[in-house]
Parts: C-alpha cells; sequence; structure tokens
C-alpha cells in the first residue's frame, strides 16, 4: 500500500508540474526549485532553492526576481494557493515594489 501511495503522490506531482512548469519558469523560479514535491516545499515555506553541490552563498533566493517575476510569482502563488504563504507572498510583494519604484 505504501508503495501505491508513494506512485499516485509522485504521478500528481509530475502533472502538476507538467500544469505550471512555463509558469513558473517565466516567473524566474529555476528548475531546481521544483524538481520534487518536497524542493517546492522548501521554496515555498524559506524562498529559497537548496541545491546539494552549492555553498549557502550561492544559493538561489527569491531576492534575485526581478520585479516583474516577483509580482507574476505572487499572483501565480495567490491563485494556487490563496494566503497559504503569506510571508512569501509579502516578501515578493516587496520585491516588487521595490523595483516600482
Amino acid at each position: 500500500m505504501s508503495f501505491r501511495k508513494h506512485r499516485e503522490n509522485t504521478e500528481d506531482w509530475r502533472m502538476w508540474i507538467r500544469l505550471h512548469r512555463e509558469r513558473l519558469e517565466r516567473c524566474g523560479v529555476p528548475e531546481e526549485a521544483f524538481r520534487t514535491k518536497l524542493d517546492w516545499a522548501i521554496f515555498l515555506d524559506h524562498g529559497y532553492v537548496q541545491p546539494k553541490d552549492q555553498r549557502l552563498d550561492d544559493w538561489w533566493r527569491i531576492g534575485w526576481l526581478q520585479s516583474e517575476e516577483a509580482l507574476n510569482l505572487r499572483d501565480f502563488l495567490a491563485e494556487e494557493y490563496g494566503d497559504a504563504y503569506a510571508e512569501l507572498m509579502e516578501r515578493l510583494k516587496q520585491i516588487a515594489d521595490r523595483g516600482a519604484a
């Protein structure tokens, strides 16, 4: 039963990625952020990508997004998750506002 449940979760994740990959890439999100469901959860909770082969200083962060990318990502996350990631949404708003100033 455990294997079956894992397989279903993996297939659901692959479907989600097929539906959203292009939009995530247009938002400036690197593939490492959504390679697995766990990577995506870490990204949503912390706003960075944690590759195993890079130093902490080299990890991709949402602060690297351009203003328009941050705004687009914020819109996407609001559509997908509503208010579930309020802290990340606020940080994206600040990035977008910084570029608009």
